[in-house]
């Protein structure tokens, strides 16, 4: 993996992360969702204005890392604390400038998180 790709350092966050629901051990549950968590932390912390030009599928990078950190973190058990984070992420998608130039399908799995979210409709 690269790792100053936040897109690839996103994605592999938000499928470690997951991989705590299929697992029965706590102390596993616990460390798949922190490793992960850590990842997707790592990931937004690395975006920076060069993100904000069209990567993988047209999409800008700046989005669809926070597009996965954010539906990642709203999938999360409230007890991790990191719903709010995740409504603030998805907001930004939803009213970043760059949203309009993406491609429709990614327009449309944004409008159906921020309507799973509960938040005002998307453009």
């Amino acid at each position: 993996m690269e790792p100053g790709n936040p897109v690839l350092l996103a994605y592999s966050g938000a499928v470690v992360a997951m991989q705590a629901k299929t697992t029965m051990l706590p102390w596993r549950k616990m460390a798949h969702a922190e490793d992960g968590l850590a990842q997707l932390d790592k990931a937004l912390a690395l975006l920076g204005p060069a993100h904000n030009t069209v990567g993988q599928n047209q999409v800008p990078a700046v989005l669809d890392v926070k597009l996965v950190a954010a539906n990642t973190f709203l999938a999360l058990p409230r007890m991790m604390n990191r719903r709010d984070r995740g409504l603030k992420l998805l907001a930004e998608v939803n009213s970043s400038p760059l949203l309009v130039s993406a491609p429709a399908p990614f327009r449309e799995t944004v409008a159906k998180a921020v309507r799973k979210a509960g938040l005002e409709a998307a453009k």
